[in-house]
């Protein structure tokens, strides 16, 4: 990995973790409704999207960058939730328990049929963590230019090959948890989570998205132009939702 995307993964992995939780253990996580009908079914919605933040943004970011506008504006049959976590304090194994409390709380609810995942950035990683801590909950993932791996991981899965080559050495490591999930993506009972990627080339933590990259279907992996910015995120968001593919999963009202 480059110098510059070391110190960069760095600075967001410790800045992640810098402070003690705030809330309560049982306290649901903060966020922002960005979209809500009434219930699930025939009634309401039929899926939940979760939006995940990346470090130093808040749940308003993506109403700011038009990602919940996007959705409308394709009739997707969805409710929108995007978390804030600022100054919640959590790293991604916490984030990952606390959000899928929050998601079976919200389906029992609400009776939502499929649940989606879309993260930029650390918001990715806990997207992805998630996914692989409980991958009966998730229906598919988004994850854009996710940020979840030692850099030092990183570099040792690409030197012996990538991932398809690789096996875990600490099975409990929260990073190689999700890298070792990745390569099968399996859900209890059956069936694979779908696991879709976008990136920037120019990205200084490409590294970790060309990792994950190495155990999805090409037709799952964008790439484009551009940094480690909403700009970027924004672009390929909106290639995905015009693919289709969340009409699919979740109608259209």
């Amino acid at each position: 990995m480059h110098p510059r995307a070391l110190l960069v993964a760095s600075a967001l992995l410790l800045g992640a973790c810098a402070h003690g939780p705030t809330l309560p253990a049982d306290a649901p996580l903060p966020g922002l409704e960005l979209a809500s009908r009434s219930g699930g079914g025939d009634d309401g919605s039929r899926c939940l999207v979760v939006f995940l933040p990346g470090l130093g943004d808040d749940a308003q970011a993506f109403a700011d960058h038009g990602f919940d506008t996007t959705l409308s504006s394709h009739g997707i049959d969805a409710d929108l939730w995007a978390v804030d976590w600022r100054g919640v304090g959590l790293g991604h194994p916490e984030l990952a328990e606390r959000l899928a409390r929050d998601v079976r709380r919200r389906t029992a609810e609400k009776g939502y049929a499929k649940t989606w995942l879309v993260g930029v950035s650390l918001g990715g990683g806990g997207a992805l963590h998630t996914s692989a801590e409980t991958p009966e909950l998730v229906d598919g993932v988004v994850a854009l230019s996710p940020v979840f791996a030692d850099p030092f991981l990183v570099k040792d899965i690409r030197r012996r090959g990538g991932l398809h080559a690789w096996s875990p050495e600490r099975p409990d490591h929260p990073s190689e948890r999700v890298f070792d999930w990745l390569r099968h993506r399996q859900r209890p009972g059956g069936g694979q989570v779908p696991v879709f990627l976008g990136y920037a080339a120019d990205d200084p933590l490409a590294p970790i998205s060309q990792t994950v990259a190495d155990a999805l279907e090409p037709g799952r992996v964008v790439v484009g132009g551009g940094g480690h910015a909403w700009n970027v995120w924004r672009e390929l968001w909106q290639g995905f939702v015009a693919s289709g593919r969340l009409q699919r999963s979740c109608g259209v009202r």
